[in-house]
């Protein structure tokens, strides 16, 4: 078994040796020199590894050779080998599912030509993970197992590989029933499809056999063309039988559908346009009702852009565009291929969120892209990936995966700033940490992890910033502090002040702020109010662009060290009762703490009443104390109400129920 020392040496030099295979880059290497290249390179290490129970050597190992991957993304051929030895590497760990499926996704996302043996490898990987896993971790390896067997079948119907299709999504089926998996809806939408191409299949193959027996049956041809045109949008299969046909017209119409876009004229692409409008009558699935659509306006476009003024078919394309596009719109939701979202996702989107990052695309993370899967058909605003980040498991509940910041240099930074930005926001997040927070060192720049900020130095300039702080000078209290500067003015803050959790605590927290444009704001911690102020009013981005885990511009102790997921900005302030929705679905699913639960209605008593007869001086006592706080309660900073609420709940005295219920909805 090696040492920890002797782990560390193996990194270090398959590190190092990233220079000797850097000096490559140059040329194109075949797969018989990158294999010897990574023999020569990796060879030695990758045998020592090999030979110990250890899996944590195997591990290391696999990390370097993803770095190296990565490092040679301009080799296809060295990335496939290296990135295949990294997943093999890691597959032997219990916690090396995520790093198998990074370098397999990088060999999907830089070279697609393998990416039917990427998925293979990629599934059979994890189906021993999944085997060996049990609990939560079982659930969140074969929510990712399904997801990967789905994008397998589809790769194979890609390549009509139907039955392989069909058995690979029967794989999936009983994982998805076993752990609940809201991915089965999508498995059976996919096996119906399929059952609907293996039909199409199975009527050309009829048509074939017709065709052998009697070449001259020209009906059979003429099926044969139109079902693969239609059903299979395959114009070069069809092509094929054109010669058995009398009708000059189809030929040639098959022949331009054939051909390279770039080799047609103005009036070939608007006749195909017109061609496939009508075909789409013919077509017996909406699925491929959708091809011949999406074929017609291609060359309709086509035809918009190399058409010449006052051409009859410019004028012709632009007005059937419109009801072309309108066709698609109904028919995308029915085939569009989506996972089934989940019921936090479909509560978030109900609110009609401006940017929503859900972090759930694993090769997304090579490519340095965060998807934002808000706002359909409207322009997003998709991130990018700094520094080293990777995929981990997501929130209970959700499906995907989140994303973990090394607490160095990783960041996410999201392009809204003042041009694009709106005047009054919330923003949405989940967080798991455990690192210590810090107290502030200075007014503007500060210590603590960012989880979010545009801040630039110096007081009201127009940024905002929500990060980690101690208020204690002995020991880490765990607070949130929301600061905004707006333009022109000076800086607020607005703390989150709690004694009955801890938000570094390794676990998953659900944190939102809110700040309206009057200057209104509020931190939320686990669906409960934790802090609220107001500051000036105004405009609170700038032209930096928002950075999510760290900012560059604080100082180098403030990148996060811990996880976020399903990050959502509204142009709007959510209410108190949407934030504890989306907070209640997740919440059953994480283990029990003991917050703060906003009051409940009191139960009303019926029949004769069996309460004892109240004392009046106790009453006496305790109204001038309710009227004492009523007094004060307005003059009250939001750190001294929550502190307050937080007592009185804990109260088993009905009459100070009754006052922090009276005090809770004041508000």
């Amino acid at each position: 078994m090696t040492t920890p020392k002797q782990n560390f040496v193996i990194s270090i030099l398959a590190v190092l040796s990233l220079a000797s295979i850097t000096m490559v880059r140059a040329a194109n290497l075949s797969e018989a020199d990158a294999k010897k290249q990574f023999a020569d390179v990796f060879g030695s290490e990758v045998q020592n590894v090999t030979r110990t129970p250890d899996t944590g050597d195997d591990l290391q190992l696999a990390k370097s050779l993803l770095e190296a991957a990565e490092q040679n993304a301009n080799q296809p051929n060295l990335l496939l080998v290296l990135c295949r030895n990294a997943a093999q590497l890691a597959g032997k760990d219990k916690n090396g599912a995520a790093l198998a499926e990074r370098a397999l996704r990088l060999v999907i996302a830089k070279a697609p030509d393998h990416t039917a043996s990427a998925l293979k490898s990629l599934t059979e990987i994890l189906q021993t993970q999944y085997q060996r896993a049990r609990g939560d971790a079982k659930k969140q390896i074969g929510e990712t197992l399904i997801l990967a067997l789905v994008d397998l079948a589809d790769t194979q119907v890609k390549a009509t590989e139907f039955d392989e299709a069909n058995r690979t999504l029967r794989r999936a089926t009983p994982i998805a029933r076993v752990i609940q998996s809201p991915q089965e809806q999508v498995i059976k939408s996919r096996l119906s499809d399929l059952a609907n191409k293996q039909r199409i299949v199975a009527q050309i193959d009829s048509l074939k056999k017709r065709l052998a027996a009697n070449p001259k049956d020209t009906e059979a041809a003429k099926k044969l063309i139109v079902l693969y045109v239609t059903e299979l949008d395959s114009p070069q299969q069809a092509r094929k039988y054109t010669f058995l046909i009398s009708d000059k017209m189809l030929q040639e119409k098959v022949k331009l559908a054939s051909s390279s876009l770039d080799m047609l004229s103005t009036k070939q692409a608007g006749d195909l346009g017109d061609w496939y409008r009508s075909l789409s009558s013919e077509a017996s699935t909406d699925d491929a009702k959708y091809n011949v659509l999406i074929r017609a306006r291609k060359y309709y476009v086509h035809v918009t852009k190399t058409a010449k003024e006052g051409d009859a078919a410019l004028a012709k394309a632009t007005l059937v565009q419109p009801l072309l596009e309108s066709q698609i719109a109904k028919l995308e939701e029915k085939v569009t291929r989506r996972p089934t979202q989940s019921p936090y996702v479909v509560e978030v989107l109900k609110d009609k969120p401006i940017v929503y990052l859900q972090f759930d695309d694993s090769a997304a993370v090579s490519n340095k892209k965060v998807f934002d899967s808000a706002r359909e058909g409207k322009k997003r605003l998709h991130g990018k990936y700094h520094g080293k980040v990777e995929h981990v498991a997501a929130v209970p509940g959700l499906t995907g995966k989140a994303v973990k910041f090394d607490g160095s240099t990783s960041h996410i930074t999201i392009p809204l700033t003042s041009s694009n930005a709106p005047s009054e926001f919330t923003i949405e997040f989940w967080l798991k940490t455990s690192m210590t927070f810090a107290r502030s060192s200075s007014y503007y720049t500060y210590t603590g992890p960012v989880f979010f900020s545009n801040g630039t130095s110096g007081r009201g300039s127009g940024d905002l910033l929500l990060t980690g702080y101690r208020y204690s000078r002995t020991r880490d209290d765990s607070r949130l502090m929301f600061i905004t500067g707006p333009q022109g003015r000076s800086d607020y803050r607005c703390y989150a002040r709690h004694t009955d959790l801890k938000i570094n605590d390794g676990a998953w927290h659900h944190v939102v702020v809110t700040r309206s444009s009057t200057g209104s704001r509020a931190i939320y911690i686990d669906g409960v109010r934790r802090g609220y102020n107001s500051d000036s009013g105004g405009a609170v981005f700038n032209t930096r662009e928002l950075h999510i885990g760290g900012d560059p511009a604080q100082k180098s102790n403030a990148y996060l060290s811990g996880e976020i997921d399903d990050l959502a900005i509204y142009d709007s302030v959510l209410t108190p009762e949407r934030i504890a929705a989306h907070y209640n679905i997740i919440a059953a699913k994480l283990p029990k703490r003991d917050t703060v639960k906003p009051p409940s209605v009191p139960k009303v008593s019926v029949g004769p009443k069996t309460e004892p007869k109240p004392d009046p001086k106790k009453n006496d006592k305790f109204e001038k104390y309710r009227q004492s706080i009523l007094k004060r309660w307005p003059r009250m900073t939001g750190g001294a109400k929550n502190r307050l609420l937080i007592q009185l709940s804990k109260s088993r005295d009905p009459r100070m129920q009754r006052l922090y219920r009276e005090l809770y909805y004041k508000d």
